[in-house]
């Protein structure tokens, strides 16, 4: 059971479609699949426009990347 508070706090109401979603070091996270499909449509719909996330370059990526590209 949600308690009301959280109900009433993030706009869940009695038949609201939810995904759980856990993680043994995160946690649970709750969400709308509502709000999941419309962020994910977005994302299908123009993947050329999706921000991309900034991520580290490793010594050992480099080496791995240069491999599969021959080098």
């Amino acid at each position: 059971m949600i308690p009301k508070e959280a109900r009433e706090m993030f706009k869940i109401n009695p038949g609201d479609a939810l995904i759980v979603m856990g993680d043994l070091n995160k946690g649970i996270a709750i969400a709308k699949v509502e709000g999941l499909k419309g962020f994910a449509m977005k994302i299908l719909a123009a993947p050329e426009e999706a921000p991309l996330e900034p991520f580290e370059v490793t010594e050992e990526k480099e080496e791995k990347d240069d491999k599969n590209r021959g080098h």
